[in-house]
């Protein structure tokens, strides 16, 4: 990704809840509908009554390794429609013609009633 840098963020400790935890608020890429932006996100690291400082740290440095290489869930916040959309247009026609119109029928009729609005990274197994 262009623009690409080195993020160190400090590890942040919220206290004005019940049971207070680490957390740390990197700026991470973001897919919007146009373009991709950096967006500030609030990553937690773990409760402050179960880690340590430095057991924090370490996870802070795994969670990091991952946003400063640049490989941070871009595919995953593509929108589920366009996925959808690319497997009619490209495998749908590859196949027979009952096939195919089963295929399209449940795709449309269940499918993307409930999943098209959706990114890849909102669908979870519990979900489904």
């Amino acid at each position: 990704m262009p623009g690409q840098r080195y993020q160190d963020p400090k590890i942040q400790t919220r206290v004005d809840v019940s049971r207070p935890f680490y957390f740390i608020r990197p700026f991470v890429p973001v897919v919007t509908s146009d373009r991709i932006e950096r967006k500030q996100k609030s990553i937690p690291i773990g409760f402050c009554d179960e880690i340590s400082m430095r057991e924090a740290k370490a996870r802070k440095q795994q969670v990091m390794a991952t946003v400063n290489a640049g490989r941070f869930v871009l595919q995953s916040q593509i929108p589920f429609g366009e996925i959808v959309q690319k497997f009619l247009d490209a495998r749908v026609p590859q196949l027979g013609a009952s096939t195919r119109d089963k295929y399209r029928t449940h795709i449309e009729n269940h499918i993307r009633p409930v999943f098209d609005s959706l990114r890849m990274c909102d669908i979870d197994r519990p979900m489904i």
